[in-house]
């Protein structure tokens, strides 16, 4: 039996090309799995930052509908408010009972005549 004789180059390249083969796909998919776990966590961020979104909008907007109602329910109050003060009758009687205020008499009254102004100015 004859054992082939190489030199110790040729099988320190043997070897070295042997390593080189076994590191490339270990570091490869090393790789692959790094970039697919960042993905994940970045579409996992994303979807809890849109959530997060969700739920501050949906709060902002109850607050709104509540601030809503109480201004809606203030604006009923004061067109309620504004028809009472425009009452002829509640004035009178405001004029009368609380300003102490009277009808004048006829001795009273003066009329003013006021002359038409033209309107037609050159």
């Amino acid at each position: 039996m004859f054992i082939e004789q190489r030199s110790y180059y040729e099988v320190w390249e043997q070897k070295e090309q042997v390593k080189q083969h076994k590191k490339k796909p270990k570091s490869r998919k090393k790789l692959k799995q790094l970039i697919e776990i960042a993905l994940v966590l970045a579409v996992g961020i994303i979807i809890t930052s849109c959530y997060a979104t969700i739920a501050k909008m949906s709060y902002i907007n109850e607050s709104l509908s509540k601030q809503y109602s109480q201004i809606e329910a203030q604006n009923k109050e004061l067109k309620l408010q504004l028809a009472r003060s425009k009452n002829l009758q509640r004035i009178e009687y405001i004029a009368v009972n609380k300003l102490g205020m009277v009808k004048p008499d006829e001795t009273q009254i003066v009329y003013v005549k006021v002359p038409k102004v033209n309107k037609k100015a050159n």
